[in-house]
This record gives structure tokens, C-alpha cells and sequence, in this order.
């Protein structure tokens, strides 16, 4: 369901082909990372924002920031950190550079994805 959902964006003409090969090739390195390949119920909206945004930055768009008490409570999760790690080797991989207004959402749910499949067990 997750690949559908990206071929409907794609369809729907809100992403492009190269956002698409960004984000199969982000499901099998998140996968690597984690031991859980992300999922429509796991992953639908980390993969979607991350869709967007990038959708947004080639067209030169951008989100409003997030709220400072939000960050702060988002940087004491626990799985911030790891959320951190993993969004550095997915920016750099990124074909476009997000904005950094951006990377806060993208953390916030890289750890809500993380916190899904650590307590899967």
C-alpha cells in the first residue's frame, strides 16, 4: 500500500519519477537501518511528508516551521537521536536539498516510525 500511495502522488502529478526513486531507494535503506521495512501502516506519513517536501522544495514552496515548544519536546524523544542519524544520510541522498523548515517534520516522524517498529516485539 505504501508503493500504491506513492504511485497515486505520482499520478496525481504531486511528485515526479525522481522523488519516487528517492523514496523506494529511502524504504530499503530505512529498512537496512531498522529490520522493518516501512509500510503504509508504519511508514504512510513519514513517506509522504518527505514526498511533499521535496515536491515543495523543487517547486520552490515551502511549510511553515514548527512550533518551539514542538521541537523541544521532539528533541527529548528518545528516538530523536537515531531519528537524526538516519536524516543525515537521507538528506544527503536527497536530489533536491530540503529547506531546513522542513527537517523538524521529517524527525519528528522518522522517531514515530522508530518508536512503531521498536515496540512491534
Amino acid at each position: 500500500m505504501l508503493l500504491k500511495r506513492l504511485e497515486l502522488l505520482k499520478e496525481a502529478g504531486q511528485i515526479d519519477q525522481e522523488i519516487v526513486n528517492y523514496l523506494l531507494h529511502t524504504i530499503d535503506f530505512i529498512e537496512e537501518e531498522t529490520n522493518c521495512r516501512p509500510v503504509e501502516d508504519n511508514g504512510a506519513m513519514l513517506f509522504t511528508h518527505l514526498a511533499m517536501a521535496i515536491s515543495r522544495q523543487k517547486k520552490g514552496e515551502t511549510c511553515g516551521e514548527m512550533e518551539d515548544f514542538l521541537y523541544e519536546q521532539l528533541k527529548a524523544d528518545e528516538y530523536f537521536n537515531e531519528s537524526k542519524r538516519l536524516w543525515h544520510t537521507m538528506k544527503n541522498k536527497c536530489p533536491i536539498p530540503c529547506a531546513e523548515v522542513e527537517e523538524p517534520f521529517i524527525l519528528l516522524h522518522l522517531a514515530s516510525y522508530l518508536r512503531n517498529v521498536k515496540t512491534m516485539v
